[in-house]
């Protein structure tokens, strides 16, 4: 059962209240482009082809000499391989290189527009008392989230793109985007608002769905990064196993739990394989 529930709201108010919500639907947009564009930087291998953060060679710009070019290509090396000057087989191609290249530094530009873009919303709601006191500890969160992902992704740079670091990266970026798009369906909601009998429980039924496609996302991270995916390629067993025994799925070798959680990659492919079950 429903019943329909009309709130004391001003046209006025509702206008304005439309006009934020579009400016978050915009950002929602824009995260998930450049969460897009994240997996496809892990596809190419291009995240340490710039393995400086958050500057390259002290500038914003990227390279504009051949001079310029040959610092960088060399440094890439450097990071990747643990060498100081070039040799073959390490060698890749400069037009590779810069191919790489463009595509990590547009995955930088866009994180920057995002943080722009928040910056000039943030302002505009800020100046819109109203609605900015209904969501100011949302967006407060959200830009908390957003300085510790330009952190974070810095730190993941310096650590040569480890595994844990980039899921982690990944899941902020998809706890950011989902309160920007909960900020901005609660502003967009119509006076009318519709209560639902049981309406708790959804509630509830609702948050454990959304953590449960969370952690597959972190995992999904994760599988890619460690390239668990790649060791067993049978289903739905796991190798000889449907569930492998408890001693490879918590190895010694890898250390205590969290070490298994992050590193095994037998038990990182099997929590991704069933969890997604689970989501469904």
């Amino acid at each position: 059962m429903t019943e329909a529930v009309q709130s004391k709201m001003s046209p006025e108010l509702q206008k304005a209240r439309q006009k934020v919500a579009s400016w978050l639907i915009a950002l929602v947009l824009l995260v998930f482009l450049v969460v897009v564009w994240g997996g496809f930087v892990r596809l190419t291998g291009s995240g340490l082809s710039i393995p400086d953060w958050p500057l390259i060679n002290g500038t914003l710009l990227p390279p504009m000499s051949v001079q310029d070019w040959q610092v960088v290509y060399r440094s890439y090396h450097s990071e990747l391989y643990g060498v100081s000057s070039l040799s073959m087989p390490e060698e890749i191609p400069m037009g590779r290189f810069k191919f790489m290249f463009a595509i990590e530094y547009f995955h930088r530009s866009l994180a920057a527009i995002v943080g722009i873009v928040f910056a000039i919303t943030l302002v505009k709601i800020i100046r819109r008392k109203d609605t900015w006191r209904q969501i100011k500890w949302l967006l407060l969160g959200a830009g908390i989230l957003l300085v510790g992902q330009a952190v974070l992704g810095g730190v993941v740079v310096k650590q040569e793109l480890q595994a844990e670091l980039v899921a982690i990266h990944l899941g902020i970026a998809f706890i950011f985007l989902g309160i920007l798009l909960w900020t901005a369906l609660y502003l967009s909601r119509s006076p009318e608002v519709i209560k639902i009998v049981g309406g708790n429980n959804l509630a509830l039924w609702s948050w454990l769905a959304v953590i449960v496609l969370w952690m597959q996302v972190v995992f999904g991270g994760l599988t890619a990064g460690t390239k668990a995916g790649a060791i067993f390629n049978t289903f739905p067993k796991i190798g000889d196993y449907l569930i492998p025994p408890v001693k490879v799925l918590f190895s010694q070798i890898y250390g205590g739990f969290f070490d298994n959680l992050v590193q095994n990659q037998v038990l990182i492919q099997f929590i991704h394989r069933w969890w997604a079950f689970v989501a469904l």
